[in-house]
Formats: C-alpha cells, sequence, structure tokens
C-alpha cells in the first residue's frame, strides 16, 4: 500500500477517528513526520461542509507540533472546530496514542475567492525535464526506513555532504506508486525530503522536526497523479542545536505549490 493509503482515518470510538500506523515508515523511535501531518489533514477534511455547500475548500495553511514520535499501531485523531465562516473553515486535530498527546495541528481550509489580481509567486527554481534526472535509492542507515516509499532525483546537494557553507538542496519527489495529488499528500511528503541543514553537515547525525508550518499556494488541484514535484530548500540559521529550514514544493509547469517551514532539532 501506497503513502495515500497510509494517511486513511476510519471512524473509531466516541467521535474519534482511527489512524492505523504501519511499520516501515519508520524515522528513528517513530513514523516519520509526514504520516501524522497527513493524516490530520484528512481527518480535518471530513469535518469540512459537504460537496453540495459550495466550492470546495481546500487546504490553505496547516501548523503543527509534532510532539512525540508517532509509534506503530493505532491511534486516535480528535478534530473540533474553531471557527466555520461563510468560505473559511478553522479546524484542530489532535493526535492521541497510549493516553497522550502525540501531534497537534491547526488547519484553515478556504473556498477560492473571486479576484481580478493574478497569482504571484517568488521566481521558479530551473526546471529541467525531471526524466533526465536519475533516481537515487537512499539506502540505510543513515537513511530512514520510510524513505524506501519515495523516489528522489537530487539536483542539489545530498545529505551528510559536509559541504562548507552551503545549506541548500533540491530535486525531484514523488511516492511510489501512482496517487492523486490531495492536501495530505502535499502535507507528507513536504516532510519526505531531507534537512537542507544536514547538507553542511560529517558525519552523519539526526534531526527531529519539532514544529511544522505549511502554506499551499496553487495546491494540488491540475497535478499529474504520474509526476513528481521539485523541492527546494535551504536553512538559513542554526544554533544550540535547533535549525530552521525553509522548503517549497514546485509543479513542472513553474507553479508553487507549497511553502513549508520547519524547526528541526539535531541529535549528536
Amino acid at each position: 500500500m501506497g503513502l495515500l493509503e497510509r494517511l486513511e482515518v476510519t471512524p473509531g470510538q466516541s467521535g474519534a477517528l482511527r489512524l492505523v500506523v504501519v511499520d516501515g515508515w519508520q524515522q528513528g523511535r517513530g513514523a516519520y513526520g509526514g504520516i501524522a501531518c497527513g493524516a490530520m489533514v484528512e481527518a480535518m477534511a471530513t469535518r469540512l461542509p459537504g460537496a453540495g455547500s459550495g466550492p470546495r475548500r481546500a487546504l490553505r495553511s496547516l501548523m503543527t507540533t509534532l510532539v512525540v514520535p508517532l509509534q506503530i499501531g493505532d491511534a486516535e485523531i480528535h478534530v473540533d472546530a474553531l471557527r466555520e465562516g461563510v468560505s473559511v473553515t478553522t479546524l484542530r486535530a489532535t493526535i492521541q496514542q497510549g493516553g497522550r498527546a502525540v501531534a497537534h495541528g491547526i488547519g484553515v481550509f478556504g473556498a477560492p475567492r473571486p479576484v481580478s489580481a493574478p497569482p504571484t509567486s517568488p521566481p521558479a527554481p530551473p526546471l529541467g525535464p525531471w526524466t533526465e534526472v536519475t533516481p537515487m535509492p537512499l539506502l540505510g542507515p543513515p537513511a530512514p526506513r520510510f524513505t524506501q516509499h519515495f523516489e528522489y532525483r537530487p539536483t542539489g546537494y545530498l545529505p551528510y555532504a559536509g559541504v562548507s557553507g552551503v545549506c541548500e538542496t533540491s530535486g525531484w519527489i514523488r511516492p511510489r506508486g501512482a496517487s492523486p495529488w490531495t492536501d495530505s499528500l502535499i502535507a507528507a511528503v513536504a516532510d519526505a525530503w531531507w534537512p537542507a541543514a544536514s547538507v553542511a553537515i560529517q558525519p552523519p547525525t539526526n534531526f527531529v522536526t519539532l514544529a511544522y508550518t505549511l502554506e499551499l499556494v496553487a495546491g494540488a488541484e491540475g497535478l499529474d497523479p504520474t509526476e513528481p514535484l521539485f523541492h527546494r530548500g535551504r536553512s538559513d540559521a542554526s544554533a544550540n542545536g535547533y535549525a530552521v529550514d525553509f522548503r517549497e514544493l514546485w509543479g513542472k509547469d513553474g507553479r508553487l505549490v507549497a511553502m513549508n517551514q520547519q524547526t528541526l532539532a539535531r541529535l549528536d
């Protein structure tokens, strides 16, 4: 089963939703953070107005805190509404496992707004044909187990390259097995590339994501399910064992799909 199936939630007990975390998606002591982030988006989407109530309210922003590692096994997701407006819905999700909170998330979902101004975005990175970039398997360790479920086509620096003064990385990425691009899948894929902060480091060390903020710009609509997205990442600053990663996901047509910022802890 692919990544999209791993994000599925089903009705649970007492109004909660059930998430099943399976073996093989680990990063360190638990599932990689994209599982929690994507599953919370899936859970919140079940609380959105139905198809007959107007245009679809797509994910616009997701703010999450990953408290402790999500373990293999069952977890519960509790969702409640913070605001339900005419065109915007704001929801809160909490993943619980073993009686304690594992992750918290706040999602802002909004319908398209009629505006006359054209879309804006930063200049797109150079996007050559992705088919001309050779896939690179990430073999672990030190690569986390979850990376086996993704196809990586790097065009920039690899992790732990030891490149002095450079904290940038780039390349094409997609989950293995064609899946429709959805808000939840984008949320999960945004966390699947290695930290830009790892490029300057040698020997290898682990990073964990503490906080994660995703902004969907063009979003998932119209993306080809068989084609990857282009990841561009940089880390502008780090101190005291923490680093900040800035990430972008681009479509091959030059559209900015999403922006992501993460606060990382370095585990030496």
